[in-house]
């Protein structure tokens, strides 16, 4: 058997770090705050593994002539950050096989991250990769993510009865009620968060804690579904055709204009959610479905463009049983089945609220949009960032592409699904 990679063992020491410190999830949960399985249970188990490429080239002049005009990266200190998380409420991360690499003009460079940092809100974790001396014209990221994802059910009867702390929340949790790029606050500033929270108040009627958080939750779900009309892809081009990277226009945008991707959709219920006191973040990830394996994404047209999803998980903390529970609950796919919700929502299960029959051949990866911290992309959000010490290039252009696999099990694996 081979030896762990540097990169493998860095990431298990990061999950072992944030069980034993409480700032960021650990391979099932918070510190010693472990999911309520009673609540939400997890099914059909799914391997998969994820590639994602971010390249990043030089900015590409024309002259007079329409003949390229080609920068240079020239540096001496760089840091490349991408996002990563360990585990969801339906997938896991397997950190003994995971690996990572940069490639300097197809030349490697970097072959595994020289540090994982902890700490960051809703459990975010940076892989971080250091450049010294670099003269190139392009660099290349790639992330190798080997996840197990499932499906999820919800006891609706158990989660009904968890209450509101009578304390605070959990570190975890409430981390994920800190502000948030794209939720609170934009590249250019703070958003006016006021249409966000006027929503809130009419539909709860000023009392969000009249109900008990499942119930709210579901609530609120409820009206998000209803006000937003799903529109656009939700990506942006780079002059190739190429993804560049995602188009979203801020929580209160969409509350505003009450249309938008997926993706605002869930940056909406996240605000709303939070508005209400409820410890929510945003989950994005790949959908591998089963006709989707072994296939690359490059372009957006409307025949290949890249399945990301975005949800929503929110936290049930029950205080006496001494568990935290992250609940899915994805607005998108609930108005894509229907755009009115039924007289008899709150009374009954919802498929897309805790029950999510297709997060199986869904690949979480990250629960921001951007590394919250200081660095930069170029162009969109693409869930990487650099900190250039020196001569940082003020154009660059950057593509992200992501392919998807099926995961060969080994009998034991078959054994214990059995």
């Amino acid at each position: 058997m081979n030896a762990p990679s540097r990169w493998a063992l860095a990431l298990t020491t990061a999950a072992a770090t944030a069980a034993a410190t409480g700032t960021a999830l650990a391979q099932r949960g918070q510190a010693d705050l472990l999911p309520d399985e009673k609540i939400l249970s997890q099914s059909n188990s799914q391997q998969w593994t994820l590639t994602t490429t971010v390249n990043i080239r030089a900015y590409q002049a024309y002259n007079s002539r329409s003949m390229p005009a080609t920068e240079r990266f020239e540096f001496k200190r760089a840091a490349v950050v991408y996002l990563m998380i360990y585990v969801t409420a339906s997938s896991e991360i397997n950190t003994e096989t995971a690996t990572g690499s940069i490639d300097i003009d197809d030349r490697d460079a970097v072959a595994e991250p020289d540090a994982m940092l902890e700490g960051y809100p809703s459990g975010t974790t940076l892989a971080r990769w250091d450049l010294t001396n670099i003269d190139a014209r392009e660099m290349t990221l790639e992330v190798v993510l080997p996840v197990k994802s499932f499906r999820t059910e919800i006891n609706e009867e158990l989660a009904s009865q968890v209450d509101w702390p009578s304390g605070q929340w959990p570190e975890i949790a409430a981390s994920s009620l800190e502000p948030q790029l794209y939720i609170d606050y934009g590249p250019d500033g703070a958003y006016d968060m006021r249409p966000v929270e006027e929503l809130v108040d009419e539909w709860t009627g000023g009392n969000p804690r009249s109900a008990k958080p499942y119930l709210a939750a579901k609530w609120l779900l409820g009206r998000v579904v209803e006000h937003v009309q799903p529109s656009g892809p939700g990506f942006n081009n780079d002059r190739g055709g190429s993804i560049e990277g995602l188009d979203v226009q801020g929580a209160a945008a969409t509350a505003v204009n009450k249309r938008g991707s997926a993706i605002d959709m869930a940056l909406l219920l996240t605000a709303v959610y939070r508005e209400a006191g409820i410890p929510a973040r945003l989950v994005v990830g790949y959908d591998a479905g089963s006709d989707k394996e072994q296939q690359r994404f490059l372009k957006t047209s409307r025949a290949n463009a890249p399945e990301i999803r975005a949800w929503v998980e929110f936290a049930l903390f029950d205080e006496a049983a001494g568990t935290l529970t992250w609940i899915p609950a994805d607005p998108h796919a609930m108005r894509k089945s229907s755009s009115r919700i039924r007289p008899n929502f709150m009374e009954r299960e919802q498929k897309y609220f805790g029950n999510h029959d297709e997060l199986d051949g869904v690949i979480p990866f990250a629960f921001q949009l951007h590394p919250p911290t200081t660095v930069r992309s170029y162009g969109s959000p693409a869930f990487w960032g650099w900190a250039v010490l020196d001569n940082p290039p003020n154009y660059s252009e950057q593509s992200i592409s992501f392919r998807a696999a099926r995961t060969a099990q080994r009998g034991e694996d078959r054994r214990n699904r059995r």
